[in-house]
């Protein structure tokens, strides 16, 4: 039996599939009462749902069914492009980063002081 007060991480540092954004759990209201999952499953569960109304003959239920699973469709590609553009992000920061570096560990010439030929002051 698991502890009443064992925590699970949650937050930032939070584990799960960066690329996609599938770590996210939703818990979704749809006609058929409530959906939990992250978006590619809750996704799968409504389709299942869709499937199952044009079996039995309802098309208007199967159609409600369809357009709940086409809001997490929406919502899933919007999260892999924030995911792929904070993943172009990173690299840039990362190149931009180097880039500094490098600018940094370049002599210039005008700005560079030898301590070796330092001219006594007045004494």
């Amino acid at each position: 039996m698991r502890n009443s007060r064992t925590t699970r991480p949650r937050g930032k540092g939070r584990k799960g599939n960066a690329a996609t954004g599938t770590n996210r759990v939703f818990e979704s209201s749809g006609p058929d009462g409530k959906v939990r999952g992250n978006s590619v499953q809750i996704i799968e569960k409504y389709q299942a749902h869709a499937r199952d109304a044009l079996l039995g003959g309802d098309r208007i239920v199967a159609e409600n069914f369809t357009q709940h699973a086409e809001h997490y469709i929406r919502l899933l590609e919007a999260q892999r492009e924030f995911e792929s553009q904070k993943a172009a992000q990173q690299v840039t920061r990362a190149i931009n980063t180097k880039r500094n570096q490098e600018k940094r560990e370049r002599k210039d010439p005008f700005s560079r002081q030898d301590s070796s030929q330092s001219f006594p002051i007045n004494q």
